[in-house]
């Protein structure tokens, strides 16, 4: 161990430079867009319950269907990236975007036990009321994460939650991106 570093300050870098490692292994490959069945607390569904991480895909797509779009697929890469910035957002207690433009994300936010993984993607989809297709946007209120949900051009999804500050963190990614300047979402 380096002598300028206390033992919690090198634990704390290699446990950051690892999660870097893996998130670029990751993203080296497009996310595959095979339907995923066998979901587990695992990162290939985000670290969600099996009935979670089916939910929140199935949320997911019944918002899609209200607007006659093609269904999403689980990403297993994406679950796996996303569960990453989950943990990271739990650490560090900061409600941020990563800043990656390779997929579309969407982040959400709640008290630990009173919300779930689904109530994330319905804040989104609640979104809907204020979105006005006819001139594609929602007067001046946050519509974007809904407009990524229902997104016509995107085909998989990929979820992961963690735990902090006593708050429960979920991150959705989204391939292709959607929410491009000047298109609709469907």
């Amino acid at each position: 161990m380096p002598a300028y570093f206390g033992k919690t300050q090198f634990w704390t870098r290699m446990a950051t430079c690892i999660s870097i490692v893996t998130l670029l292994f990751a993203c080296a490959a497009s996310p595959s867009n095979e339907a995923v069945t066998n979901f587990d607390r695992s990162p290939a569904s985000g670290g969600m319950s099996s009935d979670d991480a089916r939910a929140v895909l199935d949320a997911h797509n019944q918002a899609r269907a209200q607007v006659g779009v093609k269904p999403l697929v689980w990403s297993t890469e994406l679950a796996a990236i996303a569960s990453i910035y989950a943990t990271k957002l739990a650490r560090t207690g900061q409600f941020k975007h990563s800043g990656q433009r390779s997929y579309g994300e969407n982040l959400f936010m709640g008290t630990e036990g009173a919300y779930g993984p689904v109530d994330g993607v319905r804040s989104w989809v609640d979104e809907s009321r204020d979105y006005d297709y006819n001139v594609n946007h929602g007067h001046g209120k946050t519509v974007g994460h809904y407009t990524q949900v229902v997104w016509s051009g995107t085909t998989a999804v990929g979820c992961g939650q963690a735990v902090g500050y006593g708050s429960m963190w979920m991150v959705c990614n989204y391939y292709p991106v959607g929410n491009i300047v000047g298109q609709r979402p469907y």
